[in-house]
């Protein structure tokens, strides 16, 4: 009796042990960081908001669709930011720092995705009084993973741009020209069916069918002891 409980003890350790590597190595595959640049709409111009966004950014993959977590400085002057039509999840917020995080579905993770940012300044820059309003299209470059695909397609755009060169109160421009092109959605490649792989799911299936197979056992030879 007592080398059949040892058995049984061991395989329900081996169990769990089993379980936890497989589940911390699909949560390793499906998060990371990666690097990226804020580029003019539709070009391959740096822009000059990507001062304003923190690199790396995290990306993540939940149920299947994929997020990207970036992080921007100058937080009051960056009052609202879309990528592929998908507004901003606000998930952190460093108010001495002026930064705040930010999570976004997105269709990949390599690659051009166009976003949106408004800005509104109403204050002194370099000791002077300086309004800025503004609305734009920008174009992300996702340096990410190119095999970790997400099922999710891109939201509707805002189709009104506007261009980024604008000028504030005292004469003095404050951006640089953007396109005034339509935002039109521009999905290259869009990965579909691709979600928590099976195996997540058929361990634990299996494990617990093994270990109703192992009581079983164990009740029937207890039983056969007894008598």
């Amino acid at each position: 009796m007592k080398n059949i409980l040892k058995v049984f003890n061991t395989t329900i350790l081996a169990l769990i042990i089993i379980i936890a590597t497989f589940s911390n190595s699909a949560n390793a595959a499906d998060s990371g960081t990666l690097n990226y640049e804020v580029y003019k709409y539709n070009t391959n111009d740096t822009s000059i908001a990507n001062d304003y966004f923190n690199k790396p950014a995290k990306y993540i993959k939940k149920n299947g669709k994929l997020y990207v977590q970036i992080t921007v400085n100058h937080s009051h002057w960056i009052t609202g930011m879309s990528i592929e039509g998908h507004k901003e999840n606000i998930i952190s917020k460093n108010t001495a720092k002026d930064e705040r995080t930010s999570e976004f579905e997105v269709s990949k993770l390599n690659g051009k995705i166009d976003g949106k940012i408004d800005v509104y300044i109403d204050e002194k820059v370099n000791g002077k009084p300086f309004k800025y309003d503004h609305h734009y299209n920008i174009t992300y470059k996702f340096n990410g993973p190119t095999d970790v695909a997400g099922a999710n397609a891109p939201g509707k755009d805002d189709k009104n741009s506007a261009s980024g060169s604008d000028k504030g109160s005292d004469g003095t421009t404050t951006g640089q020209s953007e396109s005034n092109s339509s935002n039109k959605d521009k999905v290259e490649n869009p990965q579909t069916n691709a979600g928590t792989p099976a195996y997540i799911y058929t361990i634990p299936v299996a494990s617990l069918a093994l270990l109703i197979a192992i009581t079983l056992f164990v009740r029937k030879k207890s039983k056969g002891n007894v008598e």
